[in-house]
């Protein structure tokens, strides 16, 4: 309680008005602040809340992020209506939000933060870029530092939630340390409405509802006022020595469907949306859920992407509401699986200050494997090569049904994203390997000592980096280099890797999938001849000899995780037992017109009973005369495929 206050606990707050002053801005004017963006409502506030639970972080903590929306029972509205925004402005978009019957909100908090410390006066000389509550609640525009581990700049992202709103109100509830150590709670609500006129004064329609406290303006209630009034209105609560923050949105808005006119599902297999409405029905509030979970992994996955040194993501998540179990888990988010793979293998190669390209083979979840190339980037300044940043690209089969909801998915697109931060900029769509059965991934991020050159080129949404758009004439010219450098090294991974025959628009392996299995051609070779040919019971059919090696059967046995396993079964013959037979069995994706190379991370062959496996389409060992041999091969399920078996007598000086 601030001293010299008569003790007001349990009646409504007060409402601080704005009026227009020289240099103030209309409250209307403040949603403008971050400009034109290609985000919805919803994956900006969710993109700029992230944002800042990062950089509220704890040392040596992992943050907790949250959000969930829900139609506010009638208890809490009405707390909203008689204790918190009683004292309502002659006009604002907050009124009739809480005129309707039903209306929603949406809870985003963090935990494991510093929360909204700081003084409270904003006047106060105290006050600077540390100072968390003035620069949220009542300072629009202070910057960060760019290129410090933040990922916010301008300051202007808090406008967001505002936005995010039919009311264009929240109320901020925070738990933080107060100058004394000790731990505070405090809540205030804010309104960014329309500037009026009133009494002979204008104003700029931005109000903040708490205490007067004689001259020096309004302060948040705090301490156990603050504590009981946020525990009445909020769903998650703040644990025995938890600090960190609540952010009630009122009335969110939801971001609308675009409707489309084509009847083509392959050229619109992604939902576009355009506009924003009021959250009016269960439909509309399951949407809005679904929405933000797909905006926090869109944005955020690589704050699940587990750490190589800890083996823990750096943050946890809470969407789906306490409820959540997993917090290491977005439920019903689109699956970033491959990108994660893509990053660590860049957190790793620039963890070793790695100057030259690299390249390494991950295996996933689904049993696929992903094979991942590391390029540098450089421009030359100063007389010498900079090293401004590194390109991960990747490609892997596609595993998906044709008919799949391609909405779960996050493929093909070039992820550009800043060094420490780690948080997405934005998704650049590029041309696609020219095969059905193949899906590839790109992230990009800056050497560490450049991050401040990209930070300098994000407008105030920071999703886009625009060389133009920097102050400084060496970020302009680094961008720059840097995204003509990616574009190129982009267009040759995917130039090299592209898969040419096609029958009327589909890939070999879409066409082989068709074919619904495995499909055995023998092939079979002896000693003094070196071309391959279709073995017929065991003998070559032109001169009835017989031969080395024989497939005698294959048929598939089991397949988990997207892929398929064969049994194959050979016989080798041959008189001589002191002469060992070279056996070489190769792998072939099969079409109805012809044939395809498969590659390393597509096949896996394997001895019955040993655990020597080959990655690749070709397999080569030495047998025995008389020998059954059993092996196994894997390939992507759904691909038809030719096994071609040779075999050659070893001669002593081999």
């Amino acid at each position: 309680m601030i001293a010299g206050v008569t003790d007001r606990r349990g009646s409504p707050l007060d409402r601080y008005s704005k009026q227009h002053d020289h240099g103030a801005v209309s409250g209307q004017g403040l949603g403008r602040l971050m400009g034109a963006t290609k985000l919805t409502v919803v994956e900006l506030l969710v993109r700029e809340t992230i944002q800042n639970t990062w950089d509220a972080r704890l040392e040596g903590r992992r943050p907790e992020y949250g959000a969930f929306a829900r139609f506010i029972p009638e208890p809490r509205a009405r707390t909203l209506r008689e204790e918190v925004f009683r004292a309502l402005p002659p006009t604002s978009p907050l009124e009739e939000s809480l005129r309707r019957a039903n209306f929603a909100t949406l809870e985003v908090y963090d935990r494991e933060t510093t929360g909204l410390d700081g003084p409270l006066d904003p006047r106060s000389d105290a006050v600077d870029h540390t100072s968390n509550f003035v620069k949220l609640v009542f300072t629009i525009g202070s910057t960060k530092q760019a290129g410090s581990g933040s990922g916010g700049t301008y300051g202007f992202g808090k406008t967001a939630a505002f936005t995010a709103g039919a009311s264009r109100s929240v109320v901020y509830w925070t738990v933080c340390r107060n100058p004394e150590g000790e731990l505070e709670h405090r809540l205030i609500g804010v309104c960014h409405g329309d500037d009026y006129s009133d009494g002979g004064h204008r104003y700029t329609g931005v109000h903040w509802w708490g205490r007067m406290n004689g001259g020096s303006g309004l302060s948040p209630i705090v301490g156990e006022e603050a504590k009981a009034l946020g525990e009445k209105l909020f769903s998650r609560h703040f644990q025995e020595g938890e600090t960190g923050t609540s952010i009630m949105v009122i009335d969110p808005l939801v971001a609308k469907e675009a409707s489309d006119e084509s009847d083509d599902p392959e050229e619109h297999h992604e939902r576009r949306f355009e506009g924003a409405g009021r959250v009016q029905n269960r439909a509309d509030l399951m949407e809005l859920r679904r929405q933000v979970a797909a905006a926090a992994a869109k944005f955020a996955w690589p704050k699940l992407t587990p750490l190589p040194e800890t083996g823990q993501p750096p943050m946890k998540f809470h969407i789906g509401g306490d409820d959540d179990p997993d917090p290491d888990v977005i439920a019903g988010a689109p699956d970033f699986e491959a990108y994660k793979h893509t990053l660590n293998a860049l957190r790793e190669h620039q963890r070793k200050d790695a100057a030259a390209e690299s390249q390494t083979t991950i295996p996933t979840a689904d049993g696929q494997l992903l094979n991942i190339v590391c390029y540098p980037i450089r421009r030359r300044g100063e007389g010498r090569l900079l090293h401004i940043g590194d390109l991960a690209v990747a490609r892997q089969h596609r595993l998906i049904d044709p008919g799949a909801d391609h909405d779960a998915l996050a493929t093909n697109a070039l992820c550009n994203m800043r060094h420490d931060a780690e948080l997405v900029v934005e998704y650049l769509e590029r041309q696609e390997i020219d095969a059905d059965a193949w899906n590839w991934y790109a992230v990009f991020k800056p050497r560490a000592e450049f991050d401040a050159h990209f930070a300098d080129a994000e407008p105030p949404a920071h999703d886009s980096w625009t060389a133009g758009h920097a102050t400084d004439q060496e970020a302009s010219i680094t961008v720059q280099r840097a995204q003509r450098s990616v574009d190129q090294k982009l267009k040759e991974f995917l130039r090299r890797r592209r898969s040419t025959p096609k029958v009327a628009g589909q890939s070999t392996l879409r066409v082989a999938e068709t074919l619904r299995g495995f499909v055995p051609e023998t092939m079979t070779e002896d000693a003094g001849s070196s071309r391959s040919r279709r073995s017929t019971a065991g003998r070559d059919p032109r001169n009835g000899r017989k031969e080395l090696v024989v497939l005698t059967s294959a048929s598939p046995v089991d397949g988990v995780d997207g892929r398929q396993t064969f049994a194959v079964e050979l016989d080798v013959s041959g008189d001589d037992p002191s002469s060992p037979i070279g056996l070489a069995l190769e792998v072939r994706a099969r079409s109805a017109v012809g044939y395809e190379e498969l590659e390393e991370q597509d096949v896996r062959i394997w001895p019955v009973g040993s655990e020597a496996v080959t990655r690749g389409p070709r397999h080569q060992r030495q047998v025995e005369p008389g020998e059954r041999v059993s092996l196994r091969v894997e390939v992507p399920r759904g691909t038809a495929v030719d096994l071609n078996v040779t075999g050659e007598k070893v001669t002593a000086d081999a």
